[in-house]
């Protein structure tokens, strides 16, 4: 079982927050082994596209693509992703921070029939910000079935988040993939506007084609939460007005298939 050893492209999207890409990327050649780093720059202005040109002079192992617009999450990843030279895939948020061992973590159960893996992220006080999703019935006008993660804000230590096991769906704020999975689902559908629900609907789609998602507790890594969004509010760039937008694409792509039970895997949110 497992893939250890095998390199890995790591795929990582920024706009703006230098601050955070940068201690990401610090932190990376200290806990990672056997891996490529390609960085799709949405068009940062703050400083960010000096640093990455400087990186990707200093280190053969990082390779940096530039846009000249916000083209937002899915399109920003299935464009690292096309561009990756090795099979085994991770997207990585720029606002998150490795800890040893997370990626050997994942490689290691990653195998045939598991279409995905996700980590445990740790708010920076090292309570739980996300370990695996599960859907819950939001009853009203329009009855659907939303994504929560679980065990949020509780310790890191509680034994039910520590549990290696298959869920309904991860963040893809750390996802571990392959190139033969994402061919086979198309990637990341470019309708979801800037950020919000297109890894949840890359998920139903891993799901759907009979392949599982397995959390695993062991992959651990530091995540800011919106560390690179919260300076958007406002703006054009500001995920937050296609929120609804996007939310309408999911349940109308996904509702049916979740009330005829495509939501039982995993456990409860806590």
């Amino acid at each position: 079982m497992g893939i250890e050893g095998s390199p890995v492209s790591i795929v990582a999207l920024t706009h703006n927050g230098l601050e955070v890409t940068r201690a990401c990327f610090d932190r990376l050649p200290q806990t990672t082994q056997d891996y490529e780093l390609i960085v799709v720059d949405n068009a940062s202005t703050d400083g960010t596209a000096d640093y990455l040109r400087e990186l990707e002079q200093s280190d053969e192992r990082v390779r940096v693509f530039s846009n000249t617009t916000n083209r937002g999450f899915a399109v920003g990843c299935n464009q690292g992703v096309r561009n990756a030279r090795h099979e085994h895939i991770c997207l990585l948020n720029n606002d998150t921070e490795p800890l040893p061992g997370w990626l050997d973590a994942m490689r290691g159960v990653l195998d045939e029939g598991v279409g995905a893996v996700g980590a445990k992220l740790l708010y920076p006080d090292s309570t739980i910000q996300h370990a695996g999703m599960v859907f819950v019935y939001r009853p009203g006008l329009r009855p659907s079935f939303l994504p929560v993660h679980r065990f949020r804000n509780a310790p890191a230590d509680l034994p039910e988040a520590n549990v290696l096991e298959e869920v309904p769906a991860v963040t893809a704020a750390c996802l571990f993939t392959t190139k033969s999975v994402w061919k086979r689902v198309n990637g990341m559908d470019a309708g979801y506007v800037k950020a919000y629900y297109e890894d949840v609907d890359f998920n139903l789609k891993v799901r759907d084609a009979g392949m599982k998602i397995i959390y695993q507790p062991e992959a651990t890594l530091i995540h800011r939460e919106g560390g690179t969004t919260s300076e958007l509010a406002g703006t054009p760039d500001d995920p937050e007005q296609h929120f609804s937008a996007n939310e309408l694409r999911y349940i109308l792509r996904w509702n049916r298939k979740l009330f005829l039970g495509l939501r039982d895997v995993g456990s409860s949110p806590k």
